[in-house]
């Protein structure tokens, strides 16, 4: 049994071409069945540059990297129809809501497990709302269903809906912004950019310069890059 978030942020490495092909930045579940389908893969280039690894495809998932047998076998997004279904309904898996059966919300999903062989997800683990978000486990078979806003689970806490207050935290704005496509693709563009090295001054339009050459990319410096209009121009340097 392999831990999901563990994956993100490694590279993949094809081992015909003996190079880095990319890094993880997310796992694509199929609804469907459950199972671990696709990893999304960032490479970089002039700009970012999102593929497909299917997980049939990885040749092993170890501790520094996930490798493959060519590069080639990461394909484009729009190349790959099968995988709309486990983009709508598991981009940015992690921070989903999981609501039981009767509508009662129980938390945050932390992480997943899954079976190394053939991809199917094990277990779920979320962050307890009505427990100080300490972390609780749901069994792969206690999971109804696995959607674009929310994991429903079958009703297995009727003491902590019980207790819940009338008000809960503002999540579902959140899964509510998740369904816009272009602000998807912003969050993995920032994503893959954090921790990279800024090749150029970036300057603004009054050519003055904002984020100077050698800055390492942090969330501050990708607000000054957006409130600048100058996004793109920081993808395209940073490296």
């Amino acid at each position: 049994m392999k831990k999901g978030f563990s994956l993100l942020g490694l590279p993949v490495i094809s081992i015909k071409e003996g190079k880095e092909a990319g890094r993880v930045i997310d796992l694509l579940v199929a609804p469907k069945g459950l199972k671990l389908e696709f990893l999304l893969v960032g490479r970089q280039s002039k700009y970012i540059d999102l593929r497909l690894l299917a997980f049939s495809q990885v040749v092993g998932l170890g501790q520094y990297a996930v490798t493959v047998e060519t590069e080639a076998q990461l394909q484009q997004i729009e190349a790959v129809p099968a995988v709309r279904d486990c983009l709508e309904a598991s981009v940015d898996i992690m921070d989903k809501m999981v609501l039981t059966r009767s509508g009662n919300l129980e938390g945050l999903i932390a992480d997943l497990f899954f079976d190394e062989k053939n991809g199917s997800i094990v277990r779920m683990d979320y962050k307890d709302l009505h427990n100080d978000m300490e972390l609780q486990s749901i069994d792969s078979r206690e999971i109804i269903s696995l959607g674009q806003d929310v994991l429903f689970v079958k009703d297995r806490r009727q003491a902590h809906a019980k207790a819940a207050p009338e008000t809960v935290p503002a999540i579902p704005t959140t899964a509510t912004q998740k369904r816009s496509g272009a602000l998807l693709f912003k969050q993995k563009q920032r994503q893959f950019l954090m921790g990279k090295e800024v090749q150029k001054d970036i300057r603004d339009r009054h050519n003055q310069v904002i984020i100077p050459r050698g800055t390492v990319v942090t969330g501050e410096v990708l607000d000054v890059a957006e409130g600048h209009d100058r996004f793109s121009e920081l993808t395209q340097w940073a490296k």
